[in-house]
């Protein structure tokens, strides 16, 4: 498929129908060519300002991914920070992919993606996302050109040069934002080091750094938290990565917060879920989230089991 036969507006209709109509693979495979261009002209960390919209974790749920253009401006009227983990256990992980890529074709400027822990070949094989792709294509390559998008997604972000935001959190190995400009994101994370650190990273309310029962990256404590703003002259840290049942949760006299985007994660767990607005201010910029709730059970399609529903939901 060439640039001139590729219409990004085109793979909106698609992805919007109810139940969302299934790519054709080689539109799948423009899609990541396209966007990974876009993806390698970024550094590890993007350098973004207010006004701006922080979305956290999707996994897979598509409709509840476009109701948030539905709660707020969507780009380019607004600009957006996506935290990572747009797939597994949801029943559109693809599509919820697609369609980011898509947002990223089409206002590169204004939307942009972080790599989460589920941006990973180890953890999509295990939660869903390796099996739909071989359920809707039959075989293994979509999947193996998704993998290797997700080494070309940057690791972090800092707004108005006060606000960090990552995936997880803090890493015992960065010490200065300006060390993530030598990390290799390039590659699929390994246990140790800042790389997998930033994306599997925890807040504690025990200080300092200790092991995480997750396997990989370590719980942060306040001390840390505050050690590591004062360092890097930050007022505040967000991230994603847990599950916060009012759709965010705040850390250390408001230093750390989490913002989660996956209402009634799962489709079970009943939480709310929450986009993180930095809007400009008198005083230069201020933080508010903004709470939504799933979409209704009426109001979207759930796949048929034979033909494209995970076993893991089964």
């Amino acid at each position: 498929m060439s640039q001139h036969e590729f219409h990004v507006d085109k793979i909106f209709e698609k992805l919007t129908k109810s139940p969302p109509e299934l790519l054709e693979q080689n539109e799948v495979v423009k899609i990541i060519e396209l966007s990974t261009q876009l993806f390698m002209k970024e550094e590890n960390l993007l350098n973004l300002a207010s006004p701006i919209i922080i979305v956290g974790d999707i996994h897979g749920q598509l409709y509840d991914l476009l109701e948030i253009f539905r709660v707020e401006p969507p780009p380019p009227e607004s600009k957006y920070l996506f935290l990572g983990d747009y797939v597994d256990r949801g029943y559109y992980s693809l599509e919820t992919l697609m369609y980011l890529l898509c947002l990223k074709i089409k206002n590169p400027d204004s939307v942009f993606l972080l790599r989460g822990n589920h941006e990973c070949a180890a953890i999509t094989r295990t939660y869903g996302f390796y099996q739909e792709c071989i359920v809707k294509y039959k075989d293994h390559s979509v999947y193996q050109r998704c993998c290797e998008l997700f080494n070309f997604l940057p690791l972090a972000a800092l707004i108005n040069n006060r606000i960090f935001a990552t995936h997880g959190g803090l890493s015992p190995n960065l010490h200065l934002i300006d060390q993530l400009a030598v990390v290799d994101r390039f590659q699929e994370p390994m246990l140790e080091g800042p790389l997998p650190d930033l994306l599997w990273a925890d807040p504690s309310e025990r200080n300092g750094f200790t092991v995480s029962k997750r396997g990989v990256g370590y719980n942060f404590g306040g001390d840390v938290s505050k050690k590591f703003a004062y360092i890097n002259n930050l007022v505040h840290i967000t991230r994603a990565h847990q599950v916060a049942m009012k759709g965010y949760q705040i850390w250390f006299d408001g230093l750390v917060s989490t913002v989660w985007s996956a209402p009634n994660y799962m489709y079970r767990t009943g939480n709310l879920a929450s986009v993180m607005r930095v809007s400009n201010s008198q005083r230069g910029f201020s933080m508010s989230f903004n709470i939504f709730d799933a979409v209704p059970q009426t109001e979207r399609t759930v796949p048929e089991t034979n033909e494209v529903l995970s076993p893991y939901f089964i």
